[in-house]
């Protein structure tokens, strides 16, 4: 079995010992597995992991939030994406044009949605990008904010309040 060098620690192993690296002549890495693992877990600690915030500045919406809205990066000095979880989702996957989102026109109006609702069906307490604009789809017409399940449901039953109703009615008759 072929052998190698560590340059690290000098000794003399089997290539098995060496993780692989093609920009290398030979194909291995320099440093043996052993003293490569050393080696990054040192560098490991010399990274600036963040310190904890709980809140700060999105750059797209300008809204000061929970740090807990942001997702995580890395790379970053506080550990946080610079857009908040709701900007990002507005975007898409791939950033380009907003959708409309936070900044809502409805009926020719401008309305900001809220930071957090309960939810005036269901009650539950909502907030981010789990509040959606309720609208009748015939007029287009804003109504309110709701909860994602809820405003999805209206829709389902095609805004018809005899269709809800008759729901209602058997649900308390299975019951």
């Amino acid at each position: 079995m072929p052998t190698k060098t560590c340059s690290k620690c000098k000794t003399e192993k089997e290539q098995a010992e060496f993780n692989k690296c093609k920009k290398a002549p030979d194909g291995y890495q320099g440093y043996c597995k052993a003293c490569m693992s050393v080696r990054m877990k040192a560098y490991r600690k010399t990274l600036n992991y963040p310190v904890s915030v709980s809140e700060k500045r999105c750059h797209v919406c300008k809204r000061q939030i929970q740090a807990k809205r942001f997702s995580k990066d890395r790379t970053s000095k506080d550990g946080l994406k610079s857009a908040c979880m709701d900007c990002i989702n507005d975007r898409g996957h791939h950033g380009g044009k907003k959708r409309t989102g936070i900044l809502q026109i409805v009926d020719g109006h401008l309305y900001q949605r809220p930071d957090n609702i309960h939810c005036p069906i269901c009650g539950i307490y909502v907030e981010g990008s789990q509040i959606h604009k309720d609208h009748d789809h015939k007029t287009g017409k804003f109504r309110g904010w709701l909860c994602f399940k809820c405003n999805v449901g209206l829709g389902n039953f095609g805004d018809d309040p005899a269709r809800l109703i008759a729901a209602a009615v058997y649900l308390s008759s299975a019951s």
